[in-house]
């Protein structure tokens, strides 16, 4: 049986390719923007908490409402995006813009940051969960993976982009600087993807399945979504802990590029590897690859120590470790049929944002010894190759 089952155009349809793809672009953008806005205080904490005038926790919470409220609405959201795509979609985006515009109204009162926080975190999940929805809707089976592995890319990049420019943009005129410019962008990124959700899908007809999906007692679904957990969890506490890291074992500074380079690598790989493994039909294999070379490859940091050597394993890690999400949100797509993508989705980035939480904490007992720190990430990442070997080649859809 074939990994995926091909959809076939129903007859009718006006909506073109170049139409698809000026969709798709939106959405893009609009994902740049979500992850500009969710970590727009995050590379500026202390000066952030000087210019509110609380605690540098404080401003830490308006990172951490994010993922929170992604835990809490993504389940249902992808249920939503599922029965009404276009108006969960319009309404989440909605959402964001309104968060956005709220925090611009007085860039330096950190209430209204948090109202702004709170509801574009509210929106975010009925976007973020689209990821497969919308590239089912709008592509045929056999582009959908490169239109998963762009649109991953694109998100990464947001990150790489708040972390990059917010301090800069600060330092021009504070937080109105940045807030504002922040707000900016995410209107104009909104307006597009509401005025590209008026482009009717091209795919209309429900793919045929065998029958209905049960997330809670999908196998195949539960090892993709374990893998995702490893891999969100191993990126998001390097991110996080790099710097102190490197710092102790004797390369003050060095953290920080570090990190930038594990994205960029990620979005390259993101933008490349989950096509070729889709399209030679190698997905568990990739994933297996991936696992094996994210197992070893992690303890390397603590054996090679040099900045040139340190850079080249953390950018393979990044690549690789960036490259698995699409895979696996692709795969879930092709289990379940366009019908059930963006729940499977929400099943997915939930279990993922999870272990992304808690890798992070975990790691936060053991920061203060670098061998110990980087052991315990190497025995945390050990579960990834496991969960791809128990993965099948080809996962019958839509059963359990």
């Amino acid at each position: 049986m074939n990994e995926r089952v091909r959809s076939r155009t129903p007859r009718g349809v006006a909506t073109s390719a170049k139409q698809a793809i000026a969709v798709a672009v939106a959405y893009g953008l609009l994902l740049v923007c979500t992850q500009l806005l969710w970590l727009t205080y995050a590379p500026i904490t202390a000066r952030a908490s000087i210019d509110f005038g609380v605690p540098e926790s404080a401003v830490g919470d308006l990172a951490v409402v994010v993922p929170i409220m992604f835990v809490l609405l993504g389940l249902p959201s992808g249920r939503w995006l599922d029965r009404y795509f276009t108006t969960t979609m319009a309404a989440g985006t909605l959402l964001i813009l309104l968060g956005a515009a709220v925090r611009a109204l007085d860039s330096d009162d950190y209430t209204f940051a948090i109202i702004g926080q709170l509801l574009l975190a509210a929106g975010q999940p009925l976007v973020l969960n689209a990821i497969t929805k919308l590239p089912a809707q709008y592509f045929p089976s056999e582009q959908r993976v490169r239109a998963i592995s762009l649109l991953t890319a694109a998100q990464v990049f947001g990150i790489l982009l708040a972390s990059s420019t917010g301090a800069w943009l600060h330092s021009f005129g504070g937080l109105n600087s940045l807030v504002r410019t922040h707000a900016v962008l995410a209107v104009l990124c909104g307006v597009l993807m509401l005025a590209a959700l008026t482009v009717k899908p091209r795919f209309a007809e429900h793919e045929t399945t065998s029958g209905p999906v049960r997330l809670r007692r999908h196998r195949q679904l539960w090892l993709l979504a374990g893998q995702a957990f490893v891999g969100l969890g191993l990126f998001n506490a390097l991110a996080t802990w790099l710097d102190s890291i490197e710092t102790d074992l004797g390369n003050p500074g060095l953290g920080g590029p570090m990190v930038t380079v594990m994205t960029a690598a990620g979005i390259g790989g993101a933008a490349v590897l989950p096509s070729v493994a889709a399209r030679f039909g190698r997905r568990r294999r990739t994933l297996v690859f991936i696992g094996l070379g994210c197992t070893f490859g992690t303890p390397l940091l603590l054996v090679v120590r040099d900045p040139v050597g340190s850079m080249v394993i953390i950018a393979v890690i990044g690549m690789l470790l960036i490259s698995g999400l699409p895979i696996a949100l692709d795969w879930s797509e092709a289990m379940v049929g366009r019908e059930h993508a963006g729940a499977a989705a929400a099943f997915i980035l939930v279990v993922a944002n999870l272990g992304g939480s808690l890798y992070t904490v975990t790691l936060q007992f053991f920061v203060d010894d670098p061998a110990v720190a980087i052991a315990v990430l190497a025995v945390l990442v050990l579960p990834w190759p496991a969960l791809a070997r128990a993965q099948r080649v080809d996962a019958p859809i839509g059963i359990p």
